[in-house]
């Protein structure tokens, strides 16, 4: 009687998923290099190790027969822990947008909410683990639909949490824009936030639905045996490519960001009167000497933008997602500072002609 052969590691899909997850946290760090590290970059990178780790550890778990039942369990069993962080990570991404930029009462109700189904997530996601370990350690079957029920409420609920966070964002991110006509930003700022805020709640509610729904046809233990398991690893392997979208987002709204302040709406106004005039070398030199400009936006239901001219000094520049900061305005606090450097003319004792208004 021919052993049955062991299935190689890269011969299963599990292999493919653990290398996007590396890949993710390759990519994640080099994104991390064009901008800089924070709450926001740190998200996909944690939940793309995680989901890269935990598909290593099912292949342990379920297909390597080499270990003892009780390693097989305890693999099992942080296989699952690492899936729960893969998975409830990728909610962080608009709890830590909504964190900086939510107050008062609308902050406590949205925490509130949060956490209650976050713990809710993790309750499900332990009975999950058990029933798994026991499934590996005594070899019941039965226990199979338990798993299967429990994966129902467990991805409905990742599913609602995006929801959840994507009303309180959407709903932030329009109050912002409505009023963004009378700061420095263009109102594109806050439609493009708008619709990747849509893009991600449609992606991971889409994703949550359907997994909530083929998975409860699962047959064999982590395994793809018949059409509605197919799609649940198709489902899955989505929601491992997912943080790529929030790589897209980071990079995205840093450009955006970085056009709407170089290229900020004016308010219209009549064509200015401008005539000629000269000037002396000493002052045209003055007016020429590189100079620093700090543009604050505060954007919210009461808004105010200013514009100030600070003296000569570094410069330095903070675009980006994570540079929303809280303010007491219940808005979106940005500041950005731009050096404005001049050159000399080559004959500076020519006389310099130019507009000005009266």
């Amino acid at each position: 009687m021919s052993t049955p052969l062991l299935s190689l590691y890269f011969e299963l899909s599990w292999s493919i998923l653990s290398t996007i997850g590396a890949v993710n946290v390759i990519l994640g760090f080099l994104i991390v290099g064009i901008t800089t590290f924070s709450q926001i970059t740190a998200v996909p990178i944690i939940s793309s190790a995680a989901g890269a780790i935990a598909n290593g550890l099912c292949y342990y778990a379920f297909y390597d027969e080499t270990y003892s039942l009780k390693n097989k369990a305890a693999a099992s069993v942080f296989g699952d822990i690492f899936w729960m962080i893969q998975e409830v990570g990728l909610s962080f991404y608009s709890y830590v947008l909504l964190r900086r930029i939510l107050k008062d009462m609308g902050w406590k109700i949205f925490n509130t909410l949060f956490w209650i189904m976050v713990l809710s997530i993790i309750s499900i996601r332990i009975m999950i683990a058990v029933s798994r370990a026991k499934f590996i350690l005594r070899g019941n079957t039965n226990l199979q639909s338990t798993v299967n029920n429990l994966h129902i409420g467990y991805f409905v609920l990742i599913a609602s949490l995006e929801c959840i966070s994507s009303f309180f964002l959407l709903k932030t991110f329009a109050e912002v824009k409505s009023t963004s006509l009378r700061a420095a930003l263009k109102g594109g700022l806050f439609k493009y936030l708008m619709r990747s805020t849509e893009v991600r709640v449609a992606t991971l509610a889409l994703i949550g639905t359907m997994r909530a729904v083929t998975y409860s046809f699962q047959v064999a233990a982590q395994s793809a045996t018949n059409a509605a398991s197919q799609i649940d690893r198709f489902a899955y392997t989505l929601e491992c490519l997912f943080p790529v979208v929030m790589f897209i987002d980071i990079l995205a709204s840093k450009l955006v960001f970085t056009t709407q302040v170089y290229h900020p709406t004016q308010p219209s106004r009549s064509p200015l009167r401008g005539f000629a005039s000269y000037q002396k070398q000493n002052d045209w030199y003055a007016a020429t000497q590189h100079s620093e400009r700090l543009v604050e936006v505060r954007g919210g239901r009461r808004t105010s933008s200013q514009e100030d001219i600070i003296s000569a000094g570094p410069s330095s520049s903070n675009i980006g997602l994570d540079g929303i900061e809280p303010t007491s305005l219940g808005g979106i606090n940005k500041t950005v500072e731009i050096s404005v450097w001049h050159s000399m003319p080559a004959r500076p004792d020519n006389q310099a002609h130019f507009l000005t208004s009266p």
